[in-house]
């Protein structure tokens, strides 16, 4: 019984972290005032790095919600999230900061310093449940056994047609 609520909670994690890589790139890909964001700043000074950005985000929501080699997934997200809030926290630091930009800069409004730093706060704490969500998904999801096949019952799962087990 918990083991298939695990499951069902690794999921919806997984599908949820899935949904939020991908409009975080899509509205990053539609809003063309990021400029004055953190992002835009990076986009600017190197339009390949803010488009592999986007295409990381996109690439990677889509494999979280495929469901394929979830494991690998969440690691590669949990990688991402990490280099995110890093960067977060360098800006937090730095003299002047600006909006990470991380959700398009419609969600960066800029105000005073310490407005950004509060926006910033906000933004490690929402990759903080990011992360666990992607913990949920790394430890909890069902581990595909030697031949790709999902194992506990999955989809693909079990054991051969034809076989004792």
């Amino acid at each position: 019984m918990i083991s298939r609520w695990n499951d069902k909670a690794a999921a919806a994690s997984r599908m949820a972290l899935g949904v939020v890589f991908i409009a975080a790139a899509l509205l990053k890909w539609f809003d063309p005032a990021h400029q004055s964001t953190y992002y835009g700043n990076l986009a600017h000074a190197s339009p390949m790095i803010g488009w592999a950005i986007v295409a990381g985000e996109l690439l990677l929501g889509a494999w979280l919600l495929s469901g394929f080699r979830t494991g690998l997934a969440a690691g590669a997200a949990l990688f991402m999230l990490a280099i995110f809030s890093g960067a977060s926290i360098a800006d937090m630091l730095a003299k002047h900061p600006i909006p990470c930009g991380c959700f398009g800069a419609a969600w960066a409004a800029a105000h005073s310093p310490a407005a950004v730093e509060h926006g910033l706060a906000l933004g490690l704490i929402r990759d903080a449940v990011f992360i666990l969500l992607t913990a949920l998904v790394l430890f909890c999801c069902p581990k595909p056994d030697d031949e790709g096949r999902q194992v506990d019952g999955q989809i693909g799962g079990g054991t051969p047609a034809g076989t004792d087990g």
